[in-house]
């Protein structure tokens, strides 16, 4: 019997994305786990060193109410990038258990609420730079999940 699974799709630049995808698989090779090694697996991985860091960081996980969920699901312009480009963007989509569906905007609203909180809008896909740039410049721990379900 297959856990409940939600889609988390991501769209943002085409560098960003791979530079997530080349870190991603770097990790689980410098491991020796590239049997183990999946998009979906890395992110899952990220998500739970995030979620230690911010622990140690803001001392709490924040969850997000239904208005801060709406503002996150809101379209509009990226006015906090001034030097902000239209370029291409292209899509990466996570086929995540509902708990790391539920943590990705947990993460994200922590952020927001201890860094973030001037933007006009905020979402996903800004989180997701966040993301990067923190497996950029940490080191992730390996941290085994449980992936039955794949």
């Amino acid at each position: 019997m297959g856990r409940s699974k939600k889609n988390l799709l991501i769209k943002n630049s085409k560098e960003t994305i791979d530079k997530f995808k080349r870190i991603g698989f770097e990790f689980y090779q410098n491991n020796n786990k590239i049997h183990l090694f999946s998009f979906k697996n890395f992110l899952i991985v990220t998500l739970l060193n995030l979620e230690k860091e911010y622990l140690k960081k803001y001392k709490t996980i924040l969850l997000p109410n239904e208005d801060y969920i709406l503002f996150y699901k809101k379209k509009g312009t990226n006015i906090h990038k001034e030097d902000f480009v239209k370029e291409s963007k292209e899509n990466i989509n996570f086929s995540l258990e509902i708990e790391y569906h539920d943590l990705f905007y947990k993460l994200m609203h922590t952020f927001y609420i201890n860094n973030s909180k001037n933007y006009s809008n905020y979402s996903s896909q800004m989180f997701f730079e966040e993301i990067v740039k923190y497996i950029t410049n940490n080191s992730l721990q390996m941290i085994e999940i449980n992936d039955s379900d794949n």
